[in-house]
């Protein structure tokens, strides 16, 4: 698993990258065991579309106040694109 932030990782399977979100709490497994909580984003075939999506999600959260002017939404777009494009590019270094 790969810690991108404090709320969010990216789990992989053989076939996937894997996007959560950590709730930040535990929660009870089926085996009876107890193991951090996470909300599945989406499932994607590389790690850059999942960064690109964690993006998305960076973008929404930062945008869901109840009140914005245009110009700080803008300033809030570019500074979440930026922080995504500068992963990515770590990410597209090695892939």
């Amino acid at each position: 698993m790969i810690r991108v932030n404090d709320d969010y990782v990216v789990d992989t399977d053989p076939w996937n990258y894997i996007l959560r979100k950590d709730l930040h709490r535990k929660e009870k497994r089926r085996d009876g065991s107890e193991g951090d909580a996470y909300r599945t984003i989406g499932y994607f075939k590389s790690l850059s579309e999942a960064l690109e999506r964690l993006g998305e999600e960076i973008i929404k959260e930062r945008l869901s106040v109840p009140e914005i002017g245009l110009a700080e939404a803008c300033g809030v777009l570019r500074e979440c694109k930026e922080e995504i494009q500068e992963l990515k590019k770590t990410v597209e270094g090695i892939e």
